[in-house]
């Protein structure tokens, strides 16, 4: 019996993940949390700390702002074209946005 119930929660969770349902943990660089509703209409971009207030909604990654991604991008381009080393590169970055501020 437990094992049925086991197999069928696996099968749930993984049917959700291929729908592009998000289970949750902080979005990453470049990335925002989209609340839709069961009829898949789009009902808000979630900000940090919200969280959705019906167990019928489900949330979905959509590409966050032009800055964000624009950042990832480059972090991408150092570290794996320029092989730039991950503490150098917060460094870079780091000390960009001091001379911005």
């Amino acid at each position: 019996m437990r094992e049925a119930q086991r197999v069928c929660r696996r099968r749930r969770h993984h049917g959700r993940r291929r729908r592009g349902y998000r289970q949750g943990g902080p979005p990453g660089l470049g990335l925002r949390r989209q609340l839709f509703d069961e009829g898949h209409q789009i009902k808000a971009i979630l900000r940090r700390g919200e969280k959705k207030s019906l167990q019928t909604d489900r949330v979905v990654l959509v590409p966050g702002h032009g800055e964000e991604i624009a950042t990832f991008h480059r972090i991408y381009t150092l570290f794996l074209e320029q092989r730039m080393p991950e503490r150098v590169i917060a460094s870079t970055l780091n000390r960009e946005a001091d001379k911005a501020a």
